[in-house]
């Protein structure tokens, strides 16, 4: 099964059939991983877990975006501020889950 396209926050190419490339581009917050990056990006994992060793098993280079900053990011964790506003709208939207 294929995957679905990434969120705009992850840039993702590939220089080679068994290569990909995919950057963090949330510069602003450091590279903070969200809630839509961990969607997509877990099945993509465990397809590649689940792919044979061997020379044609995929491989992954995982980087965070410049932050323009002198102090270089790869990722601050998880974002906290937009995990705390996608669960404040599901809650005032009547999804359960509030903070």
């Amino acid at each position: 099964a294929s995957l679905p396209p990434p969120p705009p926050s992850l840039l993702v190419s590939s220089s080679h059939a068994n290569l990909l490339r995919i950057t963090l581009n949330l510069p602003k917050t450091f590279n903070a991983l969200t809630h839509e990056q961990v969607t997509w990006l877990k099945p993509l994992f465990k397809a590649l877990n689940a792919a044979p060793e061997g020379e044609g098993r995929p491989h992954v280079i995982l980087k965070g975006a410049d932050t323009g900053k002198k102090t270089k990011a790869f990722c601050s964790g998880g974002d906290v501020v937009a995990i705390y506003r996608e669960g404040l709208t599901r809650w005032q939207g009547g999804g359960g889950g509030g903070p």
